[in-house]
């Protein structure tokens, strides 16, 4: 369903109708905040169970909301579907890129649990779980931008590709001071006794998410060039990377700092080979 809902919404966003994606999203956000504000304040009780039905049931009604406004069409038959999947190498490309994104995450936390203790997975996941909604805000911007930067002319393009690295790198430093200053109280709500865990760790992760925003400002500009097998080599270099020294990192050391740090420096050494990736790719466009 959460599959469906995202081609949805990327679909929207790629035909020049952002509207549709904040709507069904705004539905989701109302429902969930509005349970989880009643619960607050004592109006009701949620279960775990409960909370997730809640989740749910707001996940469908967006699903819904997307449908409506963009009545999708029928899905191609299958022959069809995957002729135009080979049709066109980017796809590849794409989905490689998607597929890595997902992995990866999954083979960090794994190996570094098999070397290293609980509890330096549980404070390095406490950190980065701080910084998922800027993960989704990042993700969002840069897949916004990949179709507007198709339809711009070159000079306000280039406008476009100078602006989005300095609002993610400022996005990313605004979000992790906000975190530093978090009173133990909210972070303690927030992640429970992880927290304690976690928060030593947020400095070290805002510099990471820094790296990885200057990546995703270079991989919008990528795609938007036809860049795709590029973006797709940085991507299998980062996934080495994240997947190797980490954990390497806890095992030596049997440290969330250290685990983290390698990181940290994976985050911030993609960014700037992104970049100077992208900005070759700019001047041989010229």
């Amino acid at each position: 369903m959460l599959m469906t809902q995202d081609l949805l919404r990327y679909a929207a966003i790629a035909q020049a109708r952002p509207g549709a994606a904040l709507a069904s999203d705004a539905s989701w956000a109302f429902i969930v905040a509005g349970g989880w504000l009643m619960s607050a304040v004592g109006l009701i009780s949620l279960s775990p169970t409960q909370g997730a039905v809640l989740w749910l049931t707001g996940a469908i009604i967006a699903l819904m909301v997307l449908v409506a406004i963009l009545r999708p069409p029928r899905l191609a038959p299958l022959r069809q579907a995957l002729g135009d999947f080979r049709g066109d190498p980017r796809r590849g490309h794409l989905t490689l890129d998607a597929l890595l994104s997902g992995a990866t995450p999954l083979v960090n936390a794994s190996a570094a649990g098999a070397v290293s203790t609980t509890q330096v997975v549980a404070a390095s996941r406490g950190a980065s779980t701080l910084f998922g909604p800027l993960n989704t805000l990042t993700t969002s911007i840069t897949l916004a931008v990949v179709p507007e930067l198709k339809r711009q002319d070159k000079a306000t393009a280039r406008r476009l590709l100078r602006m989005m690295p300095l609002v993610l790198v400022l996005g990313t430093l605004v979000w992790g001071a906000v975190l530093s200053i978090l009173p133990d109280s909210i972070g303690t709500a927030l992640l429970g006794e992880t927290w304690t865990l976690a928060e030593p760790l947020l400095w070290v992760v805002t510099i990471e998410y820094v790296g990885l925003g200057l990546r995703a400002a270079a991989a919008a500009a990528l795609r938007a060039a036809n860049r795709t097998a590029l973006v797709l080599k940085i991507r299998i270099g980062y996934a080495a990377g994240l997947c190797i020294a980490p954990p390497a990192a806890a095992w030596i050391w049997q440290s969330a700092t250290a685990f983290v740090m390698a990181m940290a420096v994976c985050g911030v050494a993609v960014g700037v080979v992104a970049q100077l990736l992208a900005s070759r790719a700019e001047t041989q466009n010229n």
